[in-house]
């Protein structure tokens, strides 16, 4: 069972849209075909070796301020999106690991996967045992996390403007950021939050028209009809 809740997971996660685009340096040059055999190994293409520029020593993840029980949803962002930005700059945002270190360590505490879990699981929840809860909510987790690290470093040089926060109901709020990249183009995110015992944390994003949740439920339900929950 593991397995095939493994394998849904990521392809749910794949195949969700949660980061910015990015767009091909138009300055690259490729292999300049045309233009004669390639250069022997260690040369430029001016037929002069490239010389190597220093690299900045790398620096420690920027510390995310913790999630307190009296943080509103809109200083949570504003703190997280501090902390991305510090680390986009001091970082190395193409490093996948780097940066799900990053998350998992500084980030991963703004939401609450068991709820999320809850909502993926709908009326299913109730006949899932103490170990299947587990395994669905780290599956979600892990995958979820894995599915922005690969794109995080879609975020440099942008600018992020969080919006205010609107009553989805009683304990639920949503919370509209904005993210425009250097070139001009835009991506509109929604940020879900329910407020527990802990304050409020965040159970889902909607990113270019799409829910999190609801795509994760939509494979979950598949794998269910397929027999392959047990």
């Amino acid at each position: 069972m593991n397995h095939t809740l493994n394998n849904l997971m990521l392809s749910a996660a794949t195949a969700l849209v949660l980061v910015a685009p990015t767009q091909a340096n138009p300055y690259y040059m490729g292999t300049a075909p045309g233009y004669g055999n390639p250069p022997a190994a260690g040369m430029g293409w001016n037929g002069y070796a490239p010389q190597a520029r220093p690299q900045p020593a790398p620096q420690p993840a920027p510390q995310i301020v913790a999630p307190s029980a009296d943080m509103s949803p809109e200083d949570m962002l504003r703190t997280g999106v501090t902390a991305l930005q510090t680390f986009l700059s001091t970082g190395d945002p193409n490093n996948q690991q780097m940066a799900l270190t990053f998350l998992r360590e500084q980030v991963a505490n703004y939401f609450d996967f068991a709820y999320m879990s809850r909502w993926v699981a709908g009326g299913a929840w109730n006949n899932m045992n103490a170990g299947q809860r587990t395994e669905l909510e780290n599956s979600i987790k892990s995958q979820f996390l894995k599915t922005l690290a690969s794109g995080i470093g879609g975020y440099s040089e942008s600018r992020v403007d969080v919006g205010n926060a609107r009553q989805g109901s009683s304990t639920e709020v949503v919370v509209p950021v904005r993210v425009t990249m250097r070139s001009g183009q835009s991506v509109t995110m929604e940020f879900r939050f329910y407020k527990g015992r802990q304050g409020w944390r965040i159970f889902d994003v909607k990113a270019n028209g799409l829910s999190a949740v609801i795509h994760y439920r939509r494979e979950f339900q598949k794998m269910i009809r397929g027999g392959g929950w047990n």
